[in-house]
């Protein structure tokens, strides 16, 4: 469908006051005043691939060019106008949206209530709900139906407009028997589950049984639900609802789901040679100070963490992470004589940032072992001792004076 873009003088008074970007006080904005958000790409339910508006309102090439109200023209009442990006808040109320025209990309920012979205395709239903014949809630049911995935045949107009999640708001389904039926629902439930084949890490995470489920997690007696503390899910979907998205995993206890989408996990069994003494995690995301250590052997894993070269592992210490990266490196000088230190110098379980420990050596002479230079080329120096090893760190640009 041909957009209607209206770019005539006339049509821009004549839309004047109904499409005015000044701020209520009338106020002229400052010169260096910017309008700051966050936009994505269309993504289901959380950001429409098409929106339809009931009435004119202006478009720009920047949003920025809004606050002088410097607009390129108007777009009149039109449906399928596709979308670029938009803002995540789209549903509770005004915001921009990134649209494609004839004209190229542009920026549009409508009132709420003129922007309406067609409803998702499916429905996923958690709870028994009641059908009707028509939208009228008064009336007595056709039927109630179970917990089930149907297929959305329409909705009311906005459907999802609301400063209220709990708000009802009718949506047409069809059925087997019945033909097509009303439900009534909240706008928060107003959603699907689209399939996903994946495995995640989670480390503190609620196992919900719904994932529409606003209620206390807790109570003076506990827990309501289960947590999932450092462990890996099969992931098989993910709800999606014009608000946010939660997790279906599958775990031992049973089907759940979580509001985070995890760490991602690669399943694979893989040889891994640790060559050196190798630090372990008991999961794969905090890696910071003192670390339990294994010494040189081979070492199966079984899953890994690609974001941050973690691998689950089985060792003689059990079940680990490693990230070989972190091994101690091979590639070092042999050293023979003292370094007289000038100041305080941290000491270091491995020769990385992140193994810092809270021990300093201030001012005194050192033997170190060898010394081995990172790519940023700092220099560390190896202190070996009868309660282990350490390292001490140069950098790249200390002076002379810092032995």
């Amino acid at each position: 469908m041909k957009m209607k873009l209206v770019l005539s003088l006339a049509a821009l008074l004549l839309l004047c006051p109904l499409v005015s970007v000044r701020a209520a006080d009338d106020a002229l904005p400052e010169p260096d005043r910017k309008i700051r958000f966050q936009s994505f790409p269309p993504e289901s339910l959380l950001i429409p691939a098409s929106i339809a508006i009931s009435e004119s309102t202006p478009f720009y090439n920047d949003p920025d060019d809004s606050i002088t109200g410097k607009s390129e023209g108007i777009l009149g009442p039109q449906e399928g106008i596709r979308v670029l990006l938009a803002e995540r808040g789209w549903a509770r109320g005004k915001c921009w949206w990134k649209i494609d025209t004839y004209l190229g990309p542009k920026w549009i920012s409508p009132e709420p209530w003129t922007v309406d979205v067609p409803p998702p395709e499916q429905l996923t239903l958690f709870t028994d709900t009641p059908l009707y014949a028509d939208k009228d809630a008064s009336a007595e049911p056709t039927a109630v139906l179970s917990p089930q995935e149907v297929t959305v045949t329409g909705a009311e107009k906005q459907w999802f407009y609301t400063n209220d999640p709990e708000e009802l708001k009718w949506v047409r389904i069809q059925t087997s028997w019945l033909g097509e039926q009303w439900v009534r629902l909240p706008v928060r439930k107003i959603g699907y589950i689209q399939p996903v084949d994946s495995y995640a890490y989670y480390r503190g995470d609620t196992l919900l049984n719904d994932p529409t489920y606003m209620g206390p997690m807790g109570s003076m007696a506990g827990p309501l639900f289960r947590w999932a503390f450092g462990e890996t899910f099969h992931v098989t979907g993910k709800y999606v609802n014009v608000y946010d998205s939660a997790y279906r995993v599958e775990t031992p206890y049973g089907t759940h789901y979580v509001t985070a989408p995890g760490i991602p996990i690669v399943r694979e069994e893989q040889k891994l040679v640790l060559s050196s003494d190798t630090p372990v995690f008991e999961n794969p995301v905090y890696w910071h100070g003192l670390a339990p250590v294994v010494h040189p052997q081979t070492v199966t894993s079984y899953e890994r963490a690609e974001a941050f070269n973690m691998y689950h592992v089985r060792t003689s210490w059990g079940e680990v992470w490693v990230n070989p990266d972190f091994s101690e490196p091979l590639d070092v000088v042999k050293l023979d004589g003292s370094i007289q230190l000038a100041g305080r110098h941290t000491l270091y379980q491995f020769p990385y940032s992140n193994f810092q420990t809270e021990f300093v050596l201030d001012g005194q002479s050192i033997d170190p072992s060898v010394s081995w230079t990172d790519q940023s080329g700092a220099v560390w120096y190896r202190l070996d001792s009868a309660d282990g090893k350490q390292w001490i760190r140069q950098e790249p640009d200390s002076p002379s004076s810092w032995f």
